[in-house]
């Protein structure tokens, strides 16, 4: 009896430690997995650069232009997202997640590739930036990647 309970422990996390796995491994044309990053930027005439973590990248450095947002990981692997400023929302203060101070923008955006194990991502997310003085903001990352 002890010997088949301790074989279903091991086999319940064994198949707890690959599920958990599973998410880091989407490779091109593979099964959309759920994305989100979050963190802070800090902007300047050259754009905004700081601090994030993200699914798939654990903590990473985002630097933003204009057009999109690369993800860059510890390692150097990277994200690119390009932005749809044709579906701009701007909200005002105090609409979550965004504080009760400042405003928050809302756009479409889609995953367009990246580098090391990202090469050919694809995905669609949805980007939110909070902002309570136009230089620093918090970013949100939501939606699939594969």
């Amino acid at each position: 009896m002890k010997r088949n309970l301790r074989g279903m422990v091991v086999f319940a996390v064994m198949v707890t430690a690959l599920s958990v796995a599973a998410p880091a491994f989407a490779g091109s044309g593979g099964t959309n997995r759920p994305f989100w990053a979050s963190g802070s930027q800090a902007c300047d005439a050259d754009g905004c650069t700081g601090p994030g973590t993200a699914t798939q990248l654990g903590r990473l450095t985002i630097t933003s232009t204009g057009a999109g947002d690369v993800l860059t990981a510890a390692n150097g692997d990277q994200i690119a997202i390009s932005l749809d400023w044709s579906t701009l929302q701007v909200d005002f203060p105090g609409v979550a997640p965004c504080p009760s101070t400042g405003f928050g923008a809302r756009l479409d955006a889609a995953v367009t590739g990246g580098t090391g194990r990202f090469a050919n991502a694809s995905g669609a997310v949805k980007y939110i930036a909070c902002s309570s003085d136009e230089v620093h903001y918090t970013f949100f990352i939501n939606g699939a990647i594969s």
